[in-house]
């Protein structure tokens, strides 16, 4: 049994459009799932976080539910670290459409362990720390860029072509079924 034969029958039929449509679809979204992971930052006791790390507070001055800053703003800003509900979210209209959001993961008395994820439309942080009423210690950071997917767009393209081209170089020659009708004329 020719082993290549079935390969044949698939290169040629709509089942290796709809193959090579998904081939590219994944490679745009495993590029852009490695590109994240690669923008992912394990933060040592000490070290300040790359790129941009954002910090949620209370504010003093009252009115936002809560407000945010960069971590190495924290020192301009006045507030409280320790947050009193365990998740909120503010919303922005344009012209900086996005939204931010934190969660408390741990708590006690001193102390808690706060996600930030912040939200715009070409950009999303994660942020992660430990938070008592006047410190912050960087614990996690992660970033993923719409950026990333055109990245991979033409690693995407260079799959899709190999697998089309391998199907079609392994698949046998492209002959025509005879239909037994006689051409006009």
């Amino acid at each position: 049994m020719n082993i290549l034969k079935p390969i044949a029958k698939i290169a040629r039929s709509g089942l290796a459009l709809v193959a090579l449509i998904l081939i590219f679809g994944y490679s745009l979204a495993g590029a852009s799932w490695v590109s994240s992971l690669a923008h992912a930052q394990h933060i040592a006791p000490g070290e300040t976080p790359l790129g941009r790390f954002y910090v949620v507070l209370v504010p003093d001055s009252g009115g936002d539910p809560f407000d945010s800053t960069d971590y190495r703003d924290i020192g301009k800003r006045k507030g409280m670290f320790l947050l009193p509900k365990d998740r909120d979210k503010v919303q922005w209209g344009p012209p900086r459409a996005g939204y931010e959001t934190y969660e408390v993961l741990e708590r006690s008395p001193a102390s808690q362990l706060i996600e930030v994820h912040h939200h715009t439309g070409d950009y999303d942080f994660w942020s992660r720390y430990k938070a008592s009423a006047d410190t912050v210690i960087p614990v996690y950071s992660r970033m993923l860029s719409v950026g990333d997917g055109m990245i991979a767009f033409p690693f995407a393209c260079f799959v899709t072509w190999l697998m089309w081209w391998l199907l079609r170089r392994f698949s046998g020659p492209q002959t025509q079924q005879r239909t037994g009708i006689a051409p006009d004329g």
